[in-house]
C-alpha cells in the first residue's frame, strides 16, 4: 500500500516512519458515538468489534500513508487510501464498497462533529468514487438501498406509532425476516383505532423477550388446517397458557383491550394468509378461552396447586363463553365488564425478578454521594447527546432525560447504588417500580431503544462494565412496562 500511495498528491510529507499506539488510541477516542450508529453497524452485520476494527483501519491508513490526523482528513485522501491502497491490499469488489461505505458514514460523523475542516466531506467522497470507480460506487449502491425489514434511521426513535425493526438494530420491538408480511401494517392498523392501551398491547405482541406473535403463528404451524382436531386441542390450550403469561398484570380494562387486540392480530394474519380459515376460527376460540383462564388462574400454580388450578381453569372456560358471544367468538364489551366484574382481576407479577444477589447494598448513600452522581450523570447526558446519531424532538427529549434521571436517583436512594455498581437484577426492579407511578412513559416505548444506546454509549465512556447485561435487565422488564401503561390508559 504504501508504494502504490507514496507519490500521490494527497499525501502529506515527510511522512512519520512509525505511528504511536496511543496516537491512534487519540484518534479513535474521538470516535466513540460513531460506534454505537445503527448507519454504520449495518455494514459490520451489527458487530460493534467488527465495526470498531474497520475504522482503525481507516484512521491508520490516513496516518500511516497520508500523513493526515481526522482533521486533516480530505475526501481526495480517502478516496486515494481506498481506491489506490487499499486495492493494492485486496482488489475485492464487495470488501472495497464496505470500506468505502464506512467512510462515507464516517465522514459524516466527522462533519457532524465539526472535526473536519471540508465542507461536505461525505458527499465529495461518494462523487469522487463515482467518478474514479464506477464498480466500487454500484456496489456501495446497491449496499446503500435498504434491504427488507431494514429500518430508517429517523423512525427508530418515532412512538406515532413505534416501527417495528429488526433484532439487528435493537432488542426492543422487533419483527422476524422470516415471513413475506410487513407487521407495520398491523401496527398502523392498531394505531387507526385510536386506543392508546391497545396500541401498547400491539407492541407487547413484538417484544423480544416474549414473542406473542412468533408464538401463535408457530401454532398455526404446528397444527395444519387438518390437525386442529379435538385430541390437540389440549395442546393448544397448553401453548395458549404460556402466550398469555404476560396478562397476568393486566387489570380487568386492560384485559378486555388485549382480546380486541387479539382479534384484529387474527384477522390481519387470516388476510395476510398466515393463517387458513379454520386455523383462525379454532386458535382464536381457543386463545380467548385461555386469556379467561389465565385471569381466574392468575394467583396459582398449576403444577403445585393442580385441583385448585383445574377448578380456576373450568370457571375461566365458563366465563369465556358467556363474554365472547360476537361473532367469530369474540368479545362483548358490556358482558365482559359484567361477567369480569365477580372475579378477582387484581394484576400479579407475570415474570418474577430473580433475587440471586440482592437488589439492595447495604451501604446507605449520603446526600453528597447522590449529588456527585446526578452531576456525573448530567455530563453522561451530555456526552450521549453529542454521540447520538439522532435527533429527538425537545418535548420527547426533556421526557426521556428526565428518565434517565430518575433511574440514577432511585438506584442510589432505593438502591445504594451508584452507576458502576449497577447490576441486571437491580436496574430490572428499579425499572418495575418506576412503571408504577411514572405515567411519562406510557406512550414512549422507543425510550428503550434510546435507553439501550445511551448504556453502550456510557459503557464506551468506561461508566458501566457491562452494558449488555443491564440492557437484558431492561429487556426484562418491558412486560411490566406494558402492564403498567396499558393499565393506566384502558379506557374499559
Amino acid at each position: 500500500m504504501y508504494v502504490a500511495t507514496a507519490a500521490l498528491q494527497s499525501v502529506r510529507r515527510p511522512v512519520p516512519e512509525h505511528l504511536e499506539e496511543a496516537d491512534i488510541h487519540r484518534e479513535i477516542k474521538q470516535l466513540k458515538g460513531f460506534f454505537t450508529d445503527e448507519q454504520a453497524q449495518k455494514f459490520t452485520g451489527g458487530d460493534r468489534g467488527e465495526l470498531l476494527t474497520a475504522t482503525t483501519i481507516l484512521v491508520m491508513n490516513q496516518r500511516l500513508l497520508f500523513n493526515r490526523k481526522l482533521e486533516e482528513i480530505t475526501s481526495t485522501s480517502f478516496a486515494d487510501g481506498i481506491l489506490i491502497g487499499m486495492r493494492a491490499a485486496d482488489d475485492d469488489l464487495q470488501s472495497l464498497a464496505v470500506i468505502g461505505m464506512l467512510a462515507v458514514e464516517l465522514c459524516g460523523f466527522l462533519e457532524k462533529q465539526h472535526i473536519t475542516s471540508e465542507y461536505g466531506l461525505a458527499e465529495n467522497l461518494l462523487n469522487l468514487i463515482r467518478d474514479r470507480d464506477s464498480k466500487v460506487y454500484n456496489m456501495m449502491s446497491e449496499l446503500a438501498s435498504p434491504s427488507a425489514g431494514e429500518t430508517p434511521n429517523d423512525l427508530m426513535y418515532v412512538n406515532d406509532p413505534l416501527y417495528l425493526t429488526s433484532e439487528e438494530a435493537t432488542e426492543f420491538f422487533v419483527q422476524s425476516h422470516e415471513f413475506d408480511v410487513d407487521f407495520n401494517d398491523f401496527i398502523e392498523m392498531v394505531a387507526a383505532k385510536n386506543s392508546p392501551a391497545q396500541l401498547q398491547l400491539a407492541y407487547q405482541f413484538f417484544e423480544v423477550r416474549w414473542p406473542v406473535y412468533l408464538k401463535i403463528l408457530g401454532l398455526g404451524r404446528q397444527f395444519n388446517h387438518d390437525e386442529l382436531v379435538e385430541e390437540n386441542v389440549h395442546n393448544v390450550r397448553f401453548e395458549f397458557s404460556l402466550v398469555w403469561i404476560f396478562a397476568k398484570g393486566l387489570k380487568l380494562g386492560a384485559i378486555v383491550d388485549l382480546a380486541k387486540v387479539f382479534h384484529q392480530f387474527m384477522k390481519f394474519c387470516l388476510d395476510q394468509g398466515l393463517l387458513t380459515s379454520r386455523q383462525y376460527a379454532v386458535l382464536q376460540r381457543l386463545g380467548n378461552q385461555e386469556l379467561i383462564t389465565s385471569v381466574t388462574c392468575r394467583n396459582l400454580d398449576q403444577w403445585e396447586n393442580a385441583v385448585a388450578y383445574q377448578q380456576k381453569s373450568e370457571e375461566g372456560l365458563t366465563i369465556a363463553d358467556k363474554i365472547f358471544t360476537n361473532p367469530n367468538y369474540t368479545i362483548s364489551v358490556p358482558k365482559a365488564k359484567k361477567s369480569l366484574a365477580t372475579i378477582d382481576t387484581t394484576p400479579v407479577m407475570a415474570f418474577p425478578i430473580l433475587n440471586d444477589h440482592p437488589f439492595k447494598l447495604k451501604k446507605e448513600l449520603d446526600q453528597h454521594q447522590l449529588d456527585l452522581e446526578m452531576k456525573h450523570v448530567h455530563k453522561l447526558l451530555t456526552t450521549f447527546r453529542k454521540y447520538a446519531a439522532f435527533e429527538p424532538s425537545e418535548a420527547d427529549w426533556a421526557i426521556y432525560e428526565a428518565a434517565i434521571l430518575q433511574i440514577h436517583h432511585d438506584m442510589v436512594v432505593d438502591y445504594n447504588r451508584r452507576l458502576r455498581q449497577w447490576t441486571m437484577e437491580s436496574l430490572e426492579i428499579c425499572l418495575v417500580q418506576i412503571y408504577q407511578s411514572n405515567r411519562t412513559l406510557d406512550k414512549k416505548p422507543a425510550f428503550f431503544r434510546l435507553l439501550q444506546l445511551y448504556l453502550y454509549i456510557i459503557e464506551d465512556e468506561g461508566a458501566v462494565k457491562n452494558a449488555d447485561a443491564l440492557i437484558d435487565g431492561v429487556e426484562h422488564s418491558m412486560s411490566a412496562y406494558i402492564a403498567a401503561s396499558t393499565n393506566r390508559l384502558t379506557r374499559y
